[in-house]
């Protein structure tokens, strides 16, 4: 029986047979041609190209060229493909003597932590053999696809399943980078739905045709499904070598982001205020206790920071319900105190951990200012900006430290950020989760674009905060985008456009 749970932890997805046939039909254009899967597992691309030579051309049967290898090997013989074609071997055991016309592919989704160092190594060498300078932090299938450019013959293709971090990851942007030149033609479909079990991985369907070709075209499209209609957008060079790649298929929103901040006072987020990640523990569980649990294990009040530790939390526009959670700060001069909980930590190898070892003594958190706000790392539905007065939080909540703003200014930055204008952009430059949930980094944060001013706006932000308060985000968005449509003279058109692409950012990520 097959062990789902193993399958899971070594990123074993078996490629479902209608997405396989979708990858491989484009790549059988002729016969004769040589097809290589590196990752074949149970079979299903090499099923799918022998399916489809036998559609295309039923009176040339004698021969099959198919090739595989898997380190373990689901079924010895695949239908009409020879067993000798089929080699048991790790891919990147597998000579690169081995040429071929099309190569197919559907790598393990393994993540980088989860790599064993030794393999690390031999993946170092690869990228000095390929002349690459890679992000350490690349997951296993970047890897399978460079090795797989060493197995090609001049013009041959890659069909490729991969993750959506291809089009986002910040590793993914020097291998997107050099691919670019290599192959005629670059073609992406990025779908939303879920097409393997047990997964919430986005995937990209990607073709590389003509090998050691200059590039002349680069197409990309997003779908829900295969059997959606599919408008591609053909991207240029600086599209393909940004930091990632999201459009709407109507609008430049590069260009729409850009007019909001040339022509209606609009800026980034970096000119008004400055980002910190929440505090990093290292080990949440021994340092994060709920009020009669620190109390039991003898801390005082002022031995305790009130602690954010879930953007759940955070419902409304100002920080007024008081955290559950209180960081323990256990100060050296006070160790003898707690010398049984700190034992405890050790029993528990936490002043072994990374973050412990940065520290002067590894289990005192010092005290840090409180930050003026806080904004979602992660978001589901809408993200916003929350104000706060005197509580901190964990790294799952970004820190805001706003650059001398008057409290209006502070409340038309929080506005507009909430306005059509700023979501567009905090959608455009943040990532997305399998499951749709933004990922929203300091770096995206700091491009989104925000306005301020000193005008009083205390009615309308009474207004928007109530929505907000009452779960009615979309309410809190329309309010907040014609307040900012009206203050700044913005044209309908403008705003229809902005709020047309947002719609259909916020509809993609959601798989709506």
């Amino acid at each position: 029986m097959e062990n789902k749970n193993n399958n899971k932890i070594n990123g074993v997805y078996y490629t479902p047979p209608t997405l396989a046939n979708f990858l491989v039909e484009p790549l059988v254009y002729q016969f004769g041609l040589t097809f290589f899967d590196p990752a074949y597992g149970n079979g299903s691309l090499l099923q799918a190209t022998e399916k489809i030579l036998y559609q295309k051309f039923p009176y040339q049967l004698n021969q099959i060229f198919l090739f595989g290898c898997d380190i373990n090997l689901i079924n010895k013989k695949i239908d009409n493909i020879p067993q000798t074609q089929l080699y048991k071997t790790d891919f990147f055991q597998f000579p690169e003597s081995n040429k071929y016309n099309n190569i197919i592919m559907n790598p393990p989704y393994v993540r980088n932590r989860n790599i064993d160092p030794e393999i690390k190594k031999q993946f170092e060498k690869l990228l000095e053999r390929n002349e690459l300078k890679l992000n350490k932090k690349s997951d296993l299938w970047v890897y399978f696809l460079i090795k797989a450019l060493n197995h090609l013959h001049n013009n041959g293709n890659i069909g490729a399943i991969i993750p959506w971090s291809f089009l986002q990851a910040g590793y993914s942007i020097n291998l997107r980078k050099w691919l670019y030149g290599k192959f005629e033609e670059i073609k992406v479909i990025a779908l939303g739905n879920n097409y393997f079990n047990d997964t919430d991985e986005r995937i990209i369907l990607l073709w590389l045709k003509n090998f050691e070709n200059k590039t002349k075209s680069i197409s990309c499209s997003f779908a829900n499904n295969l059997d959606d209609h599919m408008s591609f957008k053909i991207l240029g060079k600086d599209d393909w070598e940004s930091e990632s790649i999201n459009f709407s298929k109507d609008y430049n929103v590069d260009e729409i982001v850009k007019e909001y901040k040339s022509k209606y006072g609009f800026q980034e987020f970096r000119e008004v205020a400055d980002i910190r990640i929440g505090i990093v523990t290292g080990a949440n569980n021994y340092f994060i206790k709920t009020l009669d649990e620190a109390k039991k294990i003898g801390f005082q009040t002022n031995q305790l920071v009130s602690i954010y530790t879930s953007t759940k939390e955070l419902t409304q526009l100002n920080t007024i319900q008081t955290p559950k959670k209180k960081l323990l700060i256990i100060h050296p001069k006070n160790e003898e105190n707690f010398i049984g909980y700190i034992n405890i930590g050790i029993n528990e190898n936490i002043h072994l951990r990374a973050h412990s070892k940065l520290r002067d003594s590894w289990y005192y958190i010092k005290k840090e200012k409180h930050p003026d706000a806080f904004f979602h790392y992660r978001s589901m539905n809408i993200p916003f900006l929350i104000f706060n007065t005197k509580y901190q939080c964990t790294n799952s909540i970004h820190r805001i430290y706003f650059k001398s703003l008057t409290d209006n200014e502070r409340k038309w930055v929080q506005i507009s950020l909430l306005s059509a204008p700023g979501l567009l952009s905090l959608e455009r430059y943040s990532k997305i989760y399998g499951s749709g949930v933004l990922k929203i980094e300091p770096g995206a944060l700091y491009k989104s674009i925000v306005y301020k001013c000193d005008d009083n706006i205390d009615s309308e932000y009474e207004q928007i905060s109530k929505s907000i308060s009452n779960h009615k985000k979309d309410e809190a968005v329309d309010l907040a985008t014609k307040l900012i449509k009206s203050k700044l003279n913005i044209p309908e058109d403008i705003i229809d456009k902005t709020i047309d692409s947002l719609s259909e950012f916020r509809a993609r990520r959601l798989n709506r």
